[in-house]
Order: C-alpha cells, then sequence, then structure tokens
C-alpha cells in the first residue's frame, strides 16, 4: 500500500508538473513583444531554438520557451520560413507570422521605354532602396561586369524586394532576367536583318520608343527591318534624342538632325550602337519577328497611332494630314 500511495504521488507530482510547464510555456507564448522595431528579418536556415534565443538575447521577450516543450504542444511553430516580416504585439504571433511566410515586400517597377537616366532617377527617389551604384550611370556596367554602356540591359517589369535591399540587388534580377528574355527572343527570331542579340535589343528598343501601341510594335519593326533590306537610314527621332541625352531640352532642331552623332540616323547608315532605352518583352518579339511589309515611312496619325505610307510621295501626304489634324485642335 506505501508503494502504490508513493506511485500515485509521485504521478500526480509529475502530472502537476506537465501541466506547470504547459501552463507557463502557454504563457510565454502569449506575452507582449518589447521593441520599437516595426520588422523582423529571418535568414534561411534559422530554427525555432535559435530564433527565441535571439529574441530573448534582443530583450524583444523577457523569457524564451524551452523549445523543446514549445515543439511538442505547437509542432506547427516549428516550420520557420526566411522573409522579411512585421512586427505584431505577442510572441505567438510573431512565430504564427513567420510560420505562414507572409513576408513583406516592397516593389520596383521598370516603366518600358525608360533609359538609364529615368531609371537612376527612380531608384535615387526610393527612400526604401539602398544606393549602392556609381552616380555616373556611364559607370555602371562596372557593378555588372558588362563590358560597355549597359543601356537597355534591365527588364522592364514589377520587381518584389525586402527591406534593406539595394539598388543593385533589384537590377541584377532585372539585368538576368532580359539576358533569359532576350535569348529567346534571339532564338525564336525571324528578322533576317539583325545579326546579333545585341542588335535585337537595339532594334527593340527603337521600337518601344516609336509606338506604345502594342498592335503596332510589329508593323513599326517591320518597316524598319525593311529600310535596312534597301540599305536606308532609319531616320527615327528617338534615337537623336538619345544622342542628346542627358542635356536634351525636349525640342529637336534642325541642326540636331544634322549632327553627326553615333546616334543619328538621320547621318548613320546602321543601327546606333547601343540601345536607347528599355525594352519591353513585347517590343522585344516585335523586333524579332517584324511583320512582312512594304511600308518604308510612317508618322503619327493624332490619335496616338500611326500611318503608314509606301512611298514618299504617301509619306508626305501622311504628314500634311497629321499636320491638318494638329492645326484643328488647337
Amino acid at each position: 500500500m506505501r508503494a502504490l500511495a508513493a506511485l500515485i504521488l509521485a504521478t500526480v507530482v509529475a502530472v502537476g508538473f506537465v501541466f506547470s510547464w504547459i501552463d507557463r510555456t502557454e504563457q510565454q507564448l502569449h506575452q507582449p513583444l518589447v521593441t520599437t522595431e516595426q520588422t523582423l528579418q529571418v535568414k534561411p536556415g534559422t530554427v525555432l531554438p535559435r530564433l527565441l534565443q535571439d529574441l530573448a538575447e534582443q530583450g524583444w521577450i523577457e523569457q524564451a520557451p524551452d523549445a523543446r516543450i514549445l515543439a511538442r504542444l505547437r509542432p506547427e511553430l516549428t516550420q520557420l520560413k526566411a522573409g522579411t516580416y512585421a512586427v505584431p504585439d505577442t510572441l505567438l504571433a510573431l512565430l504564427q507570422t513567420v510560420v505562414s511566410g507572409q513576408s513583406i515586400n516592397y516593389f520596383f517597377t521598370i516603366v518600358p521605354g525608360w533609359n538609364l537616366w529615368q531609371l537612376q532617377a527612380a531608384l535615387q527617389a526610393d527612400a526604401r532602396l539602398q544606393q549602392t551604384l556609381p552616380g555616373d550611370v556611364r559607370w555602371w556596367h562596372t557593378a555588372f561586369d558588362y563590358p560597355g554602356l549597359i543601356e537597355g540591359r534591365f527588364l522592364p517589369d514589377t520587381y518584389a524586394f525586402a527591406p534593406g535591399a539595394s539598388d543593385h540587388s533589384v537590377l541584377k534580377r532585372a539585368y538576368d532576367a532580359m539576358n533569359s528574355t532576350l535569348a529567346e527572343a534571339w532564338r525564336d527570331r525571324s528578322s533576317d536583318q539583325l545579326k546579333s542579340p545585341d542588335e535585337l535589343l537595339i532594334m527593340a528598343s527603337i521600337v518601344e520608343k516609336e509606338t506604345a501601341m502594342a498592335s503596332e510594335r510589329a508593323l513599326v519593326a517591320g518597316v524598319f527591318e525593311h529600310r535596312l533590306q534597301r540599305k536606308m537610314r532609319l531616320q527615327t527621332d528617338p534615337t537623336v534624342i538619345y544622342g542628346l541625352l542627358p542635356e536634351f531640352d525636349g525640342n529637336i532642331r534642325k541642326r540636331d538632325l544634322q549632327a553627326k552623332t553615333p546616334y543619328n540616323t538621320y547621318v548613320i547608315r546602321r543601327l546606333p550602337p547601343t540601345p536607347i532605352a528599355m525594352p519591353s518583352q513585347d517590343s522585344l518579339n516585335a523586333a524579332a519577328q517584324p511583320a512582312p511589309t512594304d511600308y518604308l515611312y510612317f508618322v503619327a496619325d493624332g490619335e496616338g497611332g500611326h500611318a503608314f505610307g509606301r512611298t514618299l510621295a504617301e509619306h508626305q501626304a501622311n504628314v500634311r494630314a497629321y499636320l491638318k489634324k494638329r492645326r484643328a485642335n488647337r
């Protein structure tokens, strides 16, 4: 009887101790977080004991729960996911957030048609990004191990990033995305006038700047393809403008059209030496697969699109129609 009584007592004590542990752990889970930080970054490979210890050492919690007991009581809280998380009110809410993987993301958008100076201005205006790139965009190529002006080498898209990310880390993803997209467009090309992926990217950037209408891109590319076949100058204003950057004041003058710059396609009989903007994937595809056409000219039609002509006479008539419409709308 004494042995049985001792066993019962020991069992009661043990059960009481277990319930005490459970109650204590639950209380510790609901303890408030003491911090002025608004986010918590969880690195890849972080495990529950390490996270609890870090929180205790940083003073976010008064005492860390026993990770072994917590793993038995709440095994779902051990599945931590790397990311940057908003800091809630309690330890339990924080662990549940980290397990959910609902990481904070910011977003940066590269707009199709931007040039390097516009991209730099947008990056510098974004206070959420660490500024690490050279102050002169002409030296950005050094940060990406690219041999020359890196114009056009970032794919327009919206890129998510975590707090503390650098401008370089965002652009590196855009740079890699452009390389991949360009390679795919080059592989599927039908153009017989473009001799390299670089020339494809240059042509796509011109198409991007010439029209914002998706329905026109392949036709605009086809006109330029036709002009190249005929050994004609491309004579496109956006290339002239690019050659004047970053000092361009918004007005193209007669002397600008006659200036002997590497980008002035009213003077040179070839593509400019680099892209003139960041082309979208649609413009890349249009340049790679231009629409077959016998058009050689196009001009704005005053309604957001273009009027196309086969001969100089047709083109001049389209220009007169455009000027008449513009005067009527003033």
